[in-house]
C-alpha cells in the first residue's frame, strides 16, 4: 500500500550502473565510497552484479540515483 501518492520505485542498481559511461561510473562509485564508506572491492563486485546489495544499502543507493545526488557532488 502506497501512502500519500509516494512512489516506491526500485531501480536495478547493476543495470543503472551499466548504463553509465566510464567517467560517470567512476563518479558514481567514488561518491558512494566517499559518502557512504563502501569499500571499493565490495562495491565494484555488487555494482557489476556478481553479488547483491542488502536491503538497506539498496534503498540508500536507489535514493542516491533517484535524487541524482552523485551528480551534484562535483
Amino acid at each position: 500500500m502506497q501512502q500519500n501518492g509516494v512512489k516506491n520505485e526500485t531501480i536495478n542498481i547493476s543495470d543503472y550502473y551499466r548504463s553509465l559511461d566510464k567517467s560517470e561510473r567512476a563518479n558514481f562509485s567514488n561518491y558512494l565510497q566517499k559518502v557512504y564508506e563502501f569499500r571499493y572491492s565490495t562495491l565494484n563486485t555488487k555494482l557489476n552484479g556478481h553479488r547483491e546489495f542488502n536491503v538497506r544499502d539498496a534503498e540508500v543507493i536507489n535514493q542516491v540515483i533517484r535524487k541524482g545526488l552523485w551528480k551534484q557532488d562535483r
